[in-house]
């Protein structure tokens, strides 16, 4: 016998590490991770989503979640009508989107602190492990302030982004997070652009708070970013 959608879903979400699911005071059916909900369903009817404000607007820009009924002029919150297995395939692949929240938001913290040696560095949990795309190694998160502050000096820093890619949770408190650093196009004129490469950054939840433990970049060109780049 074929699942239900709300049976297919739960099977589906329950298979990510550090979910469960609740019944709600209004009978709606939630799923919950990393301390948040990621959705929940009306029966077999409906879903409705709370995203972070970007992915809210892209979502409702892309027509896969309309007006939430409580706040219809919301971007935050959405709804999607359950009317077969492309819909059931679609929210969960938006409940995913809100797992990977605690992911996708430090790289998003990264990406704004490329040109704040403090702010990067305070991401890193104490013991953190960074390899640039030049292949230099720094150990501690104290070490990679003091290097990187004294490299910075050299020059200005190159112009990057960070861009998230993907997530994969092997524990609840545990994240191999895939990002791509490029070039920003917009970036003044007189700084240098940083060369693309790939991230690799481990992730660790402690006490409640999600740090990165590893990172490494891995050059998309021959020729390797400066050091001042990192990271990179």
């Amino acid at each position: 016998m074929p699942y239900t959608p709300t049976q297919q879903l739960t099977v589906d979400v329950l298979a990510w590490p550090g979910t469960s699911v609740r019944l709600g005071s209004r009978g709606e059916y939630g799923f919950d991770a990393h301390g948040h909900e990621l959705g929940h369903l009306h029966g077999d009817r409906v879903a409705h989503f709370f995203f972070d404000r970007q992915l809210g607007a892209e979502l409702h820009e892309a027509g896969r979640v309309g007006p939430h009924p409580v706040a219809p002029q919301s971007i935050k919150m959405g709804a999607r009508a359950i009317d077969g297995p492309d819909d059931v395939a679609d929210i969960l692949a938006m409940l995913r989107l809100n797992y990977e929240r605690p992911a996708r938001s430090l790289v998003t913290k990264v990406d704004r602190a490329l040109h704040d040696v403090d702010a990067l560095a305070d991401l890193l949990t104490e013991r953190a492990t960074v390899v640039s795309d030049a292949g230099k190694r720094v150990a501690g998160r104290e070490a990679f302030r003091e290097i990187v502050k004294a490299t910075r000096g050299a020059g200005p820093v190159p112009a990057a982004r960070l861009d998230f890619d993907s997530a994969e949770f092997p524990t609840a408190d545990l994240a191999i997070v895939r990002a791509t650093r490029r070039p920003d196009p917009d970036a003044p004129a007189d700084l240098p652009l940083a060369d693309p490469a790939h991230l690799t950054l481990t992730l660790v939840c402690q006490d409640g708070a999600w740090l990165i433990a590893a990172m490494q970049a891995t050059p998309l060109a021959a020729t390797p970013a400066p050091l001042n780049a990192l990271p990179g």
